[in-house]
Formats: structure tokens, C-alpha cells, sequence
């Protein structure tokens, strides 16, 4: 690599003259030409992987991310075990399992404005992968940990986008239709059974009635005395009349 330079202004072309790591060659009365080669050393074997130790600072950043944003944030860390779960368990989410995975949970729980259940931001997410937000064509989501602008799902192939968004489409169906175990893959849980204390308060209605029978009775037997008077004194008034045709008839 050759650079052309000046004496006077240079003291580094002074000092490398001086250790002998350039050579010079006379261009002009003032001006030299810096000839010098840099040899690339092999690094030692013990020296580790730069590839390795960016990802390791990469996790790093990834880690304290979530400790700031997702942990605090209500049913976030349910949803990315759920979701981790579902990743292990069908191979067509396993590509956006680990990081990709908490963002998106953190980005579309936190969208809401107000706090969720589980239930509601289970739904909520796959609501918004089943809309296409990881889709070539989608709005996609940007990395907060970088500097440059990075697309979270850019590992992704077309392919995978498209699947991941047909089958978060289909578990939203089994969600809205109350099959929601299928996509937790659980057996369904049983019919709920009655509840105990009804029963109790309807015999204690059933005891509340029975003892309100006993002034309806005595009302009946007041009635029926009522009746068995007005007979008595329609029979009484009866006879009366009999007896004075009677009494007529002998005069």
C-alpha cells in the first residue's frame, strides 16, 4: 500500500522510517512516498470466535431489553411460555422461537394500552400474525437492540412467514370456536359440574315455603268454616220457610 506524504508534516513517516517498518522513495523535494505492506497475523488458537462474541454481546443486549420492558409487563411472561411451548412442540413455529418470539409478545401486549389476561393476549397475538405482520410484504418489526434498522423476522424465508401465518390463522379459529386446547395440545377440560350451594339455597327456599303452608292452611280451614256457617245458615233459613207453609196449610 503505497500513500503519498510530507516530511514536515508527518512525524509518524519520521517515526516508521525509524523502526524500519516503511521504506521511501523520493516523489518530489518535499514530498516522500509511503511504501508499506501490513502483514495480516493468523490469530491464536485460544483467542475465541468474533462471530460468537458478537451474538453473546447480542444476547446480552436482549437480556437487559426484557428485563426493562417484557418482565414487568402483565401476562407477557405467561404468553412467551405458552408460545415457547407451541414453538417445541410444531415444527412450524420453531424458526421464530428465542428472540423474535418475546419481541413480537412484548410489542403486541404492550400495544393494547390497558392490561390483559392471558387469554385475551394469546388472542390478541395471534390475531396479529395471522394479519400478516411477519409477511414479506407486511409492516414487519424493527430490533430495538441495534443501531441500524434490522428486521426481527429477517431470518425468516418466505416460506416460513407464510406458514407461520397459516397456521396462527387456523389456531385462531380453534380459539374462537372454544377449542383452544388443541392449540395448547391438553386434553379438554370437563363440563362444569353444579355447584353445591344452589342446591342448598333451593332446599332452603323449599323449607321457606313449607313453613309459609301453615297460615295458608289456616286460611283454607277459615275459608272452609266460612263455607260450612253460610251452608248451616241457608239450611237453617230453609227450614224456617218450611215450617211456615206449614203452619199456613193447618190454619
Amino acid at each position: 500500500m503505497c500513500i503519498l506524504v510530507s516530511i514536515a508534516t508527518c512525524p509518524l513517516a519520521r517515526w516508521l522510517e525509524a523502526v524500519g517498518a516503511v521504506s521511501w522513495s523520493n516523489t518530489h523535494s518535499n514530498l516522500l512516498l509511503l511504501c508499506y505492506t501490513i502483514e495480516t497475523t493468523k490469530d491464536p488458537p485460544d483467542v475465541l470466535d468474533r462471530q460468537k462474541c458478537l451474538d453473546a454481546l447480542a444476547a446480552l443486549r436482549h437480556a437487559k431489553w426484557f428485563q426493562a420492558r417484557a418482565n414487568c409487563l402483565q401476562s407477557c411472561v405467561i404468553i412467551i411460555r405458552v408460545l415457547r411451548d407451541l414453538c417445541e412442540r410444531i415444527p412450524t413455529w420453531s424458526p421464530l422461537n428465542g428472540w423474535p418470539m418475546e419481541l413480537l409478545c412484548e410489542r403486541v401486549i404492550a400495544s393494547a394500552g390497558q392490561p390483559l389476561t392471558p387469554g385475551e393476549s394469546l388472542r390478541r397475538i395471534f390475531e396479529a400474525i395471522a394479519g400478516g405482520i411477519i409477511l414479506p410484504g407486511g409492516p414487519g418489526m424493527y430490533d430495538p437492540c441495534e443501531k441500524d434498522a434490522t428486521d426481527a423476522f429477517g431470518h425468516l424465508t418466505n416460506q416460513q412467514r407464510e406458514d407461520i401465518t397459516a397456521s396462527a390463522q387456523h389456531a385462531l379459529r380453534l380459539i374462537v370456536f372454544r377449542q383452544v386446547h388443541k392449540v395448547l395440545g391438553m386434553e379438554p377440560l370437563p363440563p362444569p359440574q353444579r355447584n353445591s350451594t344452589k342446591t342448598n339455597r333451593k332446599r332452603r327456599r323449599d323449607d321457606s315455603e313449607g313453613g309459609d303452608k301453615e297460615p295458608v292452611d289456616g286460611k283454607k280451614d277459615k275459608k272452609e268454616g266460612v263455607e260450612n256457617a253460610g251452608s248451616a245458615v241457608d239450611m237453617a233459613t230453609t227450614e224456617g220457610a218450611s215450617s211456615s207453609s206449614s203452619s199456613q196449610e193447618t190454619k
